[in-house]
């Protein structure tokens, strides 16, 4: 591949390190992807806690990283790995006070956290003497490296000049946060539209920030346009939309193959279909249901939000059993 790129991930979530949901399976497999397309590509996010001990893989850089913020420098540490199945390295932020931590999220200086690991993962390329010609930030926990870099990085000779791409994984997730983040990370600037009086929006800032944006379907990226699913920022997204682009999301083969998949009894692919009915009468027998083929068996892998569609769910469940009946 002639046309090879440096690329940097920065996201809160990364599969099988640390995953709350759809954010960790696209960050732990696109990387991949695209390092065997011919692109030299890079993961980081927070070392969070038992990331050292419960992946053996896993070691500690022997130097720390300086990371200058607006209050002076702050020393974090740098674990390093390979993303599972591939070569693609992936660095782990460090910082006792911040990510040592039993939960990844619902701290009240979330904001902070994530603005320090986003400073520090800046940071880090120049330590690696790795320069990216692409910064790929994930929702608004990487949205803080976006705003640095349009703003205070424009001054730095080794940073001015990166094109970034901002994913927008879950839109009603926006990263609200006192101004005073912006004086921890040593940025000045002006207030958005979309912020409230004394307040910082990551989320409004990524969108405002990157050179390009995507999401993670076409059908959400018209939805977040409008008023109803915009969250409030729908119309800096119309402002952007020659900028915003919906790509759906992949499978990971190598993990969510059937003919390979520890976790489903048979074994199956697409010459012996006719074996998926051992996996359903398997799930049936788990669930205590009768094991029969002539009911519908529905199953759906999500949160209990209604921004999954729950409510039209729980109608077309109901015109199938009245179908069945």
């Amino acid at each position: 591949m002639t046309d090879s790129r440096k690329i940097l991930f920065l996201s809160a979530e990364v599969a099988p390190f640390a995953k709350t949901g759809g954010l960790g399976d696209v960050v732990g497999s696109l990387p991949k992807a695209l390092r065997q397309m011919g692109h030299d590509v890079r993961v980081a996010m927070p070392a969070y806690q038992a990331i050292e001990s419960g992946y053996p893989g896993v070691k500690p850089l022997p130097e720390g990283l300086p990371v200058p913020l607006g209050f002076g420098t702050l020393q974090a540490g740098v674990y390093h790995g390979r993303l599972p199945h591939s070569d693609v390295p992936i660095y782990f932020i460090a910082e006792q006070s911040l990510f040592n931590r039993p939960q990844i999220y619902g701290y009240q200086d979330d904001p902070y956290r994530f603005a320090f690991f986003s400073r520090a993962a800046l940071e880090l390329t120049r330590a690696l003497d790795w320069q990216p010609d692409i910064i790929h930030a994930h929702d608004w926990h990487a949205a803080p490296a976006l705003t640095w870099l349009a703003t205070t990085g424009q001054g730095d000779d080794w940073f001015r000049g990166i094109s970034t791409i901002f994913t927008i994984h879950n839109l009603a997730h926006q990263g609200k946060a006192p101004w005073g983040v912006f004086d921890y990370l040593g940025i000045q600037t002006f207030s958005l539209n979309e912020e409230g009086y004394g307040e910082v929006n990551f989320m409004a800032r990524g969108i405002y920030h990157a050179t390009m944006l995507n999401t993670v379907s076409p059908t959400y990226a018209r939805e977040i346009m409008t008023e109803a699913g915009g969250a409030g920022l729908d119309g800096l997204l119309r402002h952007r939309h020659f900028d915003l682009h919906g790509i759906l999301n992949g499978l990971d083969y190598e993990v969510w193959n059937p003919m390979t998949d520890g976790r489903i009894p048979h074994h199956f692919d697409a010459e012996s279909l006719e074996e998926r009915q051992h996996n359903r009468r398997a799930l049936q027998s788990r669930l205590n249901l009768p094991q029969t083929d002539d009911i519908p068996l529905v199953a759906m892998v999500t949160r209990l939000d209604w921004q999954k569609g729950l409510d039209i769910t729980g109608h077309v469940v109901d015109l199938l059993m009245r179908s069945y009946a």
